[in-house]
Parts: C-alpha cells; sequence; structure tokens
C-alpha cells in the first residue's frame, strides 16, 4: 500500500498575504470562505471583455437580420417558403419538447415518489433497529441490577 504524503504550498507569509488579498480584498471585516472577489467583482478588463462580446453578439444578430431582409426583397416567393417552413420547424419542435417534457417529468415525479418511500422505509428499519438496540441495552440493565440485588 502506497503512503500519500500531504503536501501543502511552499509559499512566504507575504505571498500568501497577496493571494489572500487577491481573494477577498482589502475588507475590514472578514468575508464568506466561499467568496472570491475574482470571481464576483468586474474590472475594467472584464468590463472591456462584455463590451465586446456585447458589440459581437449584436453585429451578428444585425447581419442575420440584413440578410433575411435581403432575401426577402431579392426573391419574396422563395423566402415565403422559407417562412413557413421555418415556422414549421418551430412548432414541430416546441410539440417535440411539450411531448418529451410530459413524459419526462412523469419519470421525475415517480422518481420522487419512490426516493420518498425508500426513505421512509429506511426511517422505518432504522426505528425498529433502534428499538431493539434499545430493547437489549435496557434488558442488560435489568440484568446487571438483578445481579447486584442477587450478590447483596
Amino acid at each position: 500500500m502506497k503512503m500519500v504524503e500531504s503536501h501543502t504550498i511552499d509559499a512566504t507569509t507575504a505571498e500568501r498575504k497577496q493571494s489572500e488579498l487577491a481573494r477577498f480584498g482589502n475588507r475590514y471585516y472578514p468575508t464568506d470562505p466561499s467568496y472570491d472577489k475574482r470571481v464576483y467583482e468586474n474590472t475594467c478588463g472584464n468590463y472591456l471583455l462584455i463590451l465586446v462580446v456585447f458589440l459581437v453578439f449584436w453585429t451578428t444578430t444585425a447581419l442575420i437580420w440584413w440578410g433575411i431582409l435581403s432575401f426577402g426583397i431579392v426573391d419574396s416567393e422563395i423566402f415565403g417558403y422559407f417562412s413557413v417552413g421555418a415556422f414549421g420547424f418551430s412548432v414541430s419542435f416546441i410539440t417535440y419538447q411539450l411531448i418529451s417534457g410530459k413524459y419526462a417529468n412523469k419519470l421525475k415525479r415517480q422518481h420522487e415518489f419512490y426516493v420518498e418511500k425508500l426513505a421512509e422505509k429506511r426511517a422505518e428499519e432504522q426505528e425498529r433497529t433502534t428499538k431493539l438496540e434499545q430493547e437489549r441495552a435496557h434488558e442488560m440493565k435489568l440484568k446487571k441490577l438483578a445481579e447486584r440485588l442477587h450478590q447483596a
């Protein structure tokens, strides 16, 4: 059997303090240990990234709508078929989601029911076992008491 050695991070006190400052910030009161400033607080670079992603998203969306508008202007008849097909696909996809969700919800309710029933059975079994143990312990006490009385 291989022994696993425990290993701590080799860091100086200053490095540990710097890491703590980066994680929690300069706070007077201690923060929750699960809080990480690097995750929950934005920096200037993070705001810039949010802005760039926002612009890319809306530029792409504008180009898609410009293409749809152009398609409708250039060939209205084919665009009509395209629109009807897209609508039919959307309706059939939503119908599929609703039907599959119905059966998934039924399975989930059944699963939750069985989990609850199993928990009840386990609790009953635990209660029965505890009761038997308590009865045995009580009998042992009574036997010891009877032995003491018999000896005295």
